[in-house]
């Protein structure tokens, strides 16, 4: 039986309230730094992909003005990216 079941079962049977908000403050406790851990990628890939861009681009600011559209915005279409107000691509 999960550890889960079995504390909470021990909380109806004995009222051992303690080990079943331990183990429930351990598992926020990990997911936050899990999420933490996440971000912090995130944030990285972020920076890296603006060096890249900023040193290997001919255009620079297009591209990164579409990296940022695009970082706000991750599941835009290329359709939505050109008709989106103040666009690059307004043809």
């Amino acid at each position: 039986m999960p550890d889960c079941y079995r504390l909470f079962r021990e909380v109806r049977e004995r009222g051992a309230w303690e080990a079943w908000l331990e183990f429930f403050l351990d598992g926020v406790v990990e997911t936050a730094n899990q999420a933490f851990d996440a971000a912090t990628r995130i944030v990285d890939l972020f920076k890296t992909d603006r060096e890249r861009i900023t040193t290997e681009s001919d255009r620079p600011g297009s591209a990164l003005r579409i990296r940022e559209l695009l970082q706000q915005h991750p599941f835009l279409t290329a359709r939505q990216l050109v008709e989106r107000p103040g666009s690059l691509y307004r043809w």
